[in-house]
């Protein structure tokens, strides 16, 4: 971590702290696309950077020859690295109470 890092670290544990409106601002420009729409995910942020690459040409993105770029795997908006998880069938129903009780305690506090 960088001096400037943990001085923010810092800075986020006092009470009265707000943060700078030019790092909001920023933020928020890294996170929304041009027209508005909120980014979700880091891979759909690389999705849209190479539609924009592409000159706003899906067909574009698909036919990519930049093959040294180092977004080229994800331009789909997929982890090409990422392996299927083959789960138990006790890992499925630990996975399902956890997601119930989330739900659950999530509509409750609406």
């Amino acid at each position: 971590m960088s001096e400037d890092d943990i001085e923010m670290e810092e800075m986020k544990e006092d009470e009265d702290f707000e943060e700078p409106a030019a790092r909001k601002a920023f933020k928020e420009k890294c996170f929304k696309k041009y027209t508005g729409k909120k980014i979700t995910s880091p891979l759909k942020a690389i999705h849209e950077k190479c539609y924009e690459c592409s000159g706003d040409q899906w067909n574009e993105v698909r036919q990519c020859v930049v093959y040294n770029c180092a977004l080229y795997p994800f331009r789909f908006g997929k982890n090409p690295f990422r392996t299927i998880r083959n789960l138990t069938e006790e890992q499925k129903q630990a996975s399902a109470e956890r997601l119930a009780k989330y739900r659950a305690e999530k509509s409750t506090t609406q």
